[in-house]
């Protein structure tokens, strides 16, 4: 029998998939913790759920629990997850500040506090004013924009770390906080003051009068309930503060804003607005897709690819490498066996035995170890000599446990070698989760061959394509569809690793994300190509050097999808032509329920050698946005950039301050990017 490469077409395969997954993958975050003060005062053993937040306000998926402490404290770890986040505080009791009475809160009563672009550890305050805030988020304002807004009127800043709103009936408590504590608490307790003056029916009453009443960017009519309610309390017997009315700004504030809008944000349709739409679209909707957690991994694009690209090459080929490798050698070996008879053969540690049966087309066989049987079945030839077509049943030894073959076989061949062969059944190496299904009609595995360059054995071949449609499932992925690696080359520029490369190849299908053996919701459907222009020139032995380095370029085209997310249309392509320079395109569009279309789409370049990133991105409002990050430079420099008309009028500068990537608009209104 002439040698059958099985193993080469199996680890092809393998490598293939990590070759082309490899260059779509990302790096990983650390833990992120979310913690910080649940308050209307202090909330007792509250329910505490950090939920991942669309661009729009509403829920993503959950990221954590934890229940907060008798001062209302709580700390939640939400992994490696980073994008917008949802803290939302349901039961517990609280003291109210106006009555002095305890208060058991229902689970249905909840207080939420909307933070965007979450990407190291941070403290949040979640109160009636931050729910005020997340109750204003939608169409005319962003999670900033709402926060920024409720901020304004308040006077201080409800995102700010270091503002947790004191106990203003604890004296002890007042004592050590700050003006702005200070005040915090005296605005939840004039909440609290509006209720017991009739002015609302509960809580939850008088958190939806402000926020419709800002809805128009004023207090028009509840400011002076809250500046009567202010003044109410702080003269009462309840308030331990050690503030009275002339020691806080608040009643100058809500007396302003009655008359007056609160500033910022700027809502109109202007060039302004569009720039700041920008910017939000770019952090909630781009960033959160690509950072998005959903059930405990830290993003859409890079993770599901990074997870499996990890698992070909830790995992999945290390498994099934060395079985393979005996699947061919116990298909070569039983041409070498009369019919009739019992042939024995020795490789490395393993002693094969194979009978082949009187008529010389069926046979069966087992590998041995130290003594011990680690592989048997039964094989089909139609040929005894050389099979052009027949099947193989076996369970076999892996590293981690065993693999199931059922596998029918057909072949051509021409001159005495192998030129084609195709595989119709399915692999499983449940112990690794891997299974490789091609068994229903239409789905197969098959490859060509030709003869290894430079060789005299006329079997000593190698593929040059390779073909599966049918499902591939790991433990972290599932695809449905065709794997075409249509090119593969022989590089034989190294004397000792001379070895078949893969030089085109791809996937189209769909591709979904698994965790503990279900759908995440992460699903990508499209085509995923990748071409190596100089795998038969490039060196693998030697450092890559401006002479020696791999030409490629690697694209997604198709749509992405994930739970509680729009629908995404992405292009995503990056190539390398030069010696460490990368070109980038990309193109995101989503279409909204009232059937507008937003885009983000352009074009860049990273250069490895200088450590600068330079793109430019424009979206459907035609605002035009350049980005420049350069390695060599100190964290407050590395970034910069400016948003445009696409007339040329600047709207905005980018920059860092703190190592954190900031906008600032020419009406002085500043945020973070991510």
């Amino acid at each position: 029998m002439k040698r059958l490469k099985v193993s080469i077409l199996f680890i092809a395969i393998l490598s293939a998939f990590a070759l082309i997954l490899t260059g779509c993958g990302g790096g990983g975050g650390g833990e992120v913790t979310i913690s910080g003060l649940a308050s209307k005062g202090p909330i007792s053993g509250g329910t505490v759920t950090v939920f991942a937040l669309n661009a729009d306000g509403s829920k993503g998926n959950q990221l954590g629990t934890a229940t907060t402490g008798a001062d209302g404290s709580y700390s939640v770890n939400i992994g490696s997850y980073t994008g917008n986040v949802l803290v939302e505080v349901t039961g517990g009791t609280y003291t109210d500040e106006a009555t002095g009475n305890e208060v058991i809160r229902a689970d249905t009563d909840k207080f939420h506090a909307a933070r965007s672009g979450v990407s190291e550890n941070v403290k949040v305050a979640v109160t009636p004013l931050t729910e005020i805030a997340y109750q204003l988020v939608g169409p005319k304002l962003t999670i900033d924009q709402a926060n920024s807004l409720v901020s304004s009127m308040a006077g201080f800043s409800i995102t700010d770390k270091n503002i947790m709103p004191v106990d203003v009936m604890d004296l002890t408590a007042s004592s050590k906080a700050t003006v702005e504590q200070i005040n915090y608490g005296l605005m939840l307790a004039t909440i609290s003051q509006m209720v017991k003056d009739g002015k609302a029916t509960d809580v939850s009453d008088a958190i939806s009068k402000i926020k419709n009443d800002l809805l128009d960017n004023k207090l028009d009519t509840t400011g002076s309930d809250l500046l009567n309610s202010l003044t109410t309390f702080i003269a009462s017997g309840n308030n331990h503060s050690g503030v009275d009315i002339d020691l806080t700004n608040l009643d100058v504030l809500m007396a302003h804003y009655t008359a007056n809008p609160v500033a910022p944000p700027d809502v109109s349709i202007t060039d302004l607005w569009k720039a700041k739409a920008l910017v939000a679209d770019l952090r909630n909707t781009v960033l959160s897709i690509y950072n998005y957690q959903g059930v405990g991994v830290p993003g859409v694009v890079e993770t599901p690819f990074k997870n499996l690209s990890e698992e070909l090459k830790t995992k999945i080929e290390p498994e099934l490498t060395a079985t393979v490798d005996r699947i061919a050698w116990i298909i070569e070996s039983a041409g070498s066996v009369e019919p009739g008879t019992t042939g024995a053969f020795t490789k490395d540690a393993y002693v094969l035995t194979i009978t082949i049966f009187g008529d010389g087309k069926e046979a069966n066989f087992k590998v041995e170890e130290g003594g011990t049987t680690i592989d048997s079945g039964t094989l089909t030839l139609n040929d005894p000599d050389q099979p052009t077509s027949g099947t193989f049943n076996a369970t076999m030894k892996t590293a981690s446990g065993n693999l199931e073959a059922s596998l029918n076989y057909s072949a051509t061949v021409s001159g005495g070698s192998y030129t084609s062969m195709t595989f119709t059944g399915f692999m499983t190496a449940s112990a690794v989760g891997v299974s490789l299904d091609f068994s229903q009609s239409g789905r197969k595995l098959s490859a060509a061959f030709a003869k290894v360059p430079g060789s005299t054995e006329p079997d000593d071949i190698y593929p040059t394509s390779i073909y599966l449609s049918g499902r591939i499932t790991t433990t972290t992925a599932q695809m449905d569809g065709t794997l075409n690696i249509s090119s593969i080359v022989w590089n034989s520029v190294s004397d000792q690793h001379q070895q078949p490369l893969p030089k085109s190849a791809t996937f189209d299908g769909s591709f979904q994300e698994l965790k503990d053996g279900s759908t995440t919701g992460v699903k990508f459907a499209g085509k995923i190509t990748g071409s190596w222009d100089n795998a038969e020139t490039y060196n693998t032995e030697i450092d890559e050097s401006s002479d020696n380095f791999p030409k490629w370029n690697a694209s997604f085209d198709g749509k992405i999808e994930a739970p509680s997310r729009p629908t995404i249309t992405a292009f995503l392509k990056v190539a390398q032509s030069e010696y460490k320079k990368y070109a980038i395109d990309v193109n995101y569009r989503r279409t909204n329920t009232d059937e507008t279309v937003v885009f983000l789409t352009g074009n860049g370049s990273y250069n490895d050698t200088t450590k600068i990133l330079a793109a430019t991105l424009s979206n459907q409002d035609g605002m035009i946005v350049t980005i420049a990050h350069d390695d060599t430079k100190s964290n407050d420099e590395e970034f910069s950039g400016t948003i445009k008309t696409s007339g040329g009028e600047k709207m905005a500068d980018l920059y860092t301050q703190n190592d954190v990537p900031m906008v600032k608009y020419i009406d002085d209104y500043f945020e973070s990017i991510f």
